[in-house]
């Protein structure tokens, strides 16, 4: 962990980012969802630029999280001049708006405004781009970790009855430290209304050492009205920085409950 001020953690946006990745991951198999579901996932999108933008204003006095990062930051260089400081905003608030790269933000806008606003219809198209029997999903992330700012290249893949996720992710180098790391999961596993998916993540810190994570989780659908899905997950990973997980290694059961009313 490079910073020892657990303030710099930014949890604002590392919540949003954790809404975001699950909404995406509930819709991979899908062609069609809901247009509360593609709202939640586009208002997610938009928070992650969004929120670094403003709270980093030129004019914002306010001491966030996410200045004090950016403080904490600028320490960790060994740089305390005013101008440093200044510029370290700035290339954050920039280097945040990497966030709009995302054919899912775009995609899942234009389909609300067109399909259910325009038209009126209740689902919404998921905004595959085609490349022949493939269907995808890209995107460019950037955000601030407790490790420092990290950059992932990602995209959501499907192909006939499976679906799952790739990325590759690399932070900043620090003095002697950078964390990189790869992952993916796949899922398409359909049987008795039971959806399996298999997750795995590897990285390597240069201070640190290397991780892993893996987990298996299953959605065990309502049917035939599919109005309720129940997601039960378990798992483990080793110490080290993984988006959405304590830093602590260990092994951890999840469970979660999506209802639709009607």
């Amino acid at each position: 962990m490079i910073f020892d001020d657990m303030g710099s953690q930014v949890g604002g946006e590392e919540a949003s980012k954790v809404l975001k990745e699950r909404g995406e991951r509930a819709m991979r198999g899908e062609s069609r969802i809901a247009a509360g579901h593609a709202l939640t996932v586009i208002l997610a999108s938009m928070d992650l630029p969004l929120y670094a933008y403003a709270n980093l204003a030129p004019d914002n006095t306010d001491f966030g999280d996410l200045t004090r990062f950016v403080s904490l930051l600028s320490r960790q260089r060994e740089q305390f001049d005013p101008k440093v400081w200044d510029r370290t905003r700035g290339d954050v608030r920039a280097r945040s708006m990497l966030n709009l790269l995302d054919v899912s933000l775009w995609g899942l806008a234009y389909a609300v405004a067109h399909d259910h606003v325009w038209r009126g219809d209740e689902g919404v198209r998921v905004p595959w781009l085609r490349i022949g029997p493939i269907r995808a999903i890209p995107a460019m992330q950037y955000s601030v970790t407790p490790i420092g700012p990290e950059y992932a290249v990602r995209t959501h893949l499907k192909s006939g009855p499976w679906n799952g996720a790739a990325y590759v992710r690399w932070t900043e180098r620090i003095g002697p430290a950078r964390q990189s790391g790869a992952g993916g999961s796949i899922g398409g596993w359909t049987t008795h209304g039971m959806k399996a998916t298999l997750t795995a993540d590897v990285w390597s810190h240069s201070v640190d050492g290397a991780g892993v994570h893996g987990a298996l989780g299953i959605d065990f659908v309502d049917r035939p009205l599919r109005r309720a899905t129940l997601t039960v997950s378990a798992g483990a990973k080793s110490s080290g920085y993984l988006s959405g997980f304590a830093m602590a290694s260990g092994t951890y059961v999840t469970a979660g409950l999506n209802v639709r009313p009607w």
